[in-house]
C-alpha cells in the first residue's frame, strides 16, 4: 500500500507540474517537445558508441510517431496534444476517477496454471461476462486470448485457430445483444516488438471463438 500511495502521489505531482507548464509555458506543445528531445538524443549519440543502446529512445519514437498525425502541421498552432494534456489532467483531478482502497478485497490467483498451448506474455485485455462472472476472456500481448467458463479452474486458448504467430490481443469487444459475436484487436509480435511491416487486424467471431475472420487490416506501422 505504501508503494501504491507513493506512486499515486508521484503521479499527482507530475500532473500538477504538467498543468503548470501547459498554462505558463507558451512553447509547451508537441513541436517544442520533439525539438528538445531530438537535441537530447543527438547529444547522447555524439558521445556514445554506435552500438550503444540509448535508454528511452524507442519509447520516445513510439510517442512521436503516434502524435505526429494527431497535431496541426503548423507549429504555431496548438493542436490536439495540448487538448489531450488538459483533458488528462482534468480526468485525474476528477474525484470520481480516483482509485479506492483495496484493503477490503480478497485477491486469489485465477490461473492459468497449466495449459497445453503456449502461454508466454502478459495480460493486456480482459472481458468478464456481466451475467456470469465465471466466464472470462483474457488477451495476452504475445500468446493470443484465453477463456475460462468456470472462474479460472480451466483455461483454453481460443485464438490459436487464427494461424498468426505470436498473436497479441490488445482489446476485446463483445456484442451486448449476442455474446457469441466478439471482436478482438490483434497485432503480431516478434522478440517483444511489433513485427516489421506486419499489419494489425480486427478479427470477428460469430460462433463464440470457434472460427475467426479478419474484417479489417491496418498496415504501415513503423518498427522501433
Amino acid at each position: 500500500m505504501k508503494t501504491l500511495r507513493k506512486a499515486v502521489l508521484s503521479l499527482m505531482v507530475c500532473l500538477c507540474l504538467l498543468s503548470n507548464l501547459n498554462s505558463q509555458t507558451p512553447g509547451f506543445d508537441y513541436y517544442s517537445i520533439v525539438t528538445r528531445q531530438e537535441r537530447y538524443f543527438d547529444s547522447l549519440r555524439r558521445i556514445l558508441p554506435d552500438t550503444a543502446k540509448i535508454q528511452g529512445w524507442r519509447s520516445y519514437e513510439r510517442w512521436k510517431d503516434f502524435w505526429s498525425t494527431r497535431v496541426y502541421n503548423d507549429p504555431n498552432k496548438r493542436g490536439s496534444f495540448s487538448e489531450y494534456s488538459t483533458n488528462l489532467i482534468a480526468a485525474y483531478s476528477n474525484p470520481a476517477m480516483q482509485a479506492i482502497s483495496t484493503s477490503s478485497f480478497d485477491w486469489q490467483l485465477a490461473g492459468p496454471l497449466n495449459i497445453a498451448t503456449h502461454n508466454k506474455g502478459i495480460i493486456v485485455s480482459l472481458w468478464i461476462d456481466p451475467d456470469n462472472l465465471d466466464v472470462i476472456f483474457a488477451g495476452s500481448n504475445t500468446a493470443g486470448m484465453f477463456a475460462t467458463s468456470n472462474g479460472g479452474t480451466e483455461w483454453s486458448n481460443v485464438t490459436d485457430n487464427i494461424g498468426l504467430p505470436a498473436i497479441g490481443v490488445n482489446d476485446i469487444v463483445v456484442d451486448p445483444t449476442n455474446k457469441s459475436i466478439k471482436y478482438i484487436a490483434v497485432s503480431v509480435s516478434h522478440h517483444e516488438h511489433l513485427s516489421y511491416n506486419q499489419p494489425a487486424y480486427i478479427y470477428k467471431t460469430t460462433d463464440n471463438c470457434l472460427t475467426w475472420a479478419p474484417i479489417l487490416s491496418l498496415s504501415g506501422f513503423r518498427q522501433f
